[in-house]
């Protein structure tokens, strides 16, 4: 597959093994690179490689402990 090309959610959940929907979410977190087309997500594949190979650190979620 082409460094141009674009993939679904479902082909990078298949590559990443995590469900269609993580990936989705991850998308609109803004975790994982990806370009959004109407309702479509699609995220590239050299993007995806440049993110496999140094992901960021995942946002955490939920009240901080100490927070009051």
């Amino acid at each position: 597959m082409g460094e141009d090309q674009m993939l679904t959610p479902k082909e990078v959940a298949e590559r990443l093994h995590r469900h269609e929907k993580t990936v989705i979410r991850w998308c609109r977190e803004g975790y994982l690179p990806c370009k959004r087309f109407g309702k479509l997500w699609g995220v590239m594949v050299s993007d995806l490689g440049k993110w496999i190979e140094d992901p960021p650190p995942y946002p955490r979620r939920g009240r901080k402990h100490g927070a009051e």
